[in-house]
């Protein structure tokens, strides 16, 4: 025979997903054709290149390879990189370390189309962001994020930057990893240069 078993509708409850808070160290030198850590573009230039030429091999970057990032039109030009199964335990892993390279050929003068009149800046600009994000959130990840902007960056030369989310050390819900270089809101395009990428204590 068949049987149906019925639940009242209070008590058809989803259950409560806990995902686990790890601490993984990320690290990355482009050195390699298939890389150890895999950054999803967003809106990305046809040129980017995980596995490029480094174009200024000297201190403080004498590596044979690096990461070319190029900004297209589009206002909100990314890339990303998204953990799966587990949100950054940021007690004890809370810094990215990056060697950037920005090149004075880009055109930081032109004003450009920008996404909406809440935009106030039109210019392309020597600068990078990382962001910390909740991917659950969906297209909604900004919405919570924290962001750490080093601009007015040196051209034509490497720089290693820090960035130190240790002051947002008790949030659990990031699980994402945005690099942004060029500013966003703006259409204005570029090319940029990264190199050791770590995700560390």
């Amino acid at each position: 025979g068949w049987w149906y078993r019925l639940i009242p509708k209070d008590k058809n409850i989803k259950p409560n997903i806990i995902i686990p808070l790890k601490e993984i160290a990320l690290n990355e030198d482009f050195e390699s054709a298939t890389p150890k850590v895999v950054f999803a573009k967003e809106d990305m230039g046809s040129l980017t290149n995980a596995f490029y030429s480094n174009p200024a091999p000297v201190p403080v970057n004498t590596s044979s390879k690096a990461f070319l990032y190029q900004k297209s039109t589009a206002f909100y030009s990314n890339i990303f990189f998204q953990a799966t199964g587990y949100k950054f335990n940021l007690t004890a892993q809370n810094k990215i370390t990056l060697k950037v390279f920005i090149p004075s050929y880009n055109d930081y003068t032109t004003s450009n189309a920008v996404a909406g009149d809440w935009v106030s800046n039109t210019k392309l600009k020597p600068q990078v962001a990382v962001k910390l994000q909740n991917g659950s959130l969906g297209g909604n990840a900004y919405t919570t994020q924290t962001e750490i902007i080093k601009g007015d960056l040196a051209t034509d030369k490497w720089i290693d930057l820090t960035f130190d989310f240790s002051g947002v050390s008790t949030r659990e819900d990031y699980d994402k990893i945005v690099i942004q270089f060029g500013a966003e809101g703006q259409a204005g395009t570029g090319i940029f240069f990264m190199d050791e990428f770590h995700f560390i204590k």
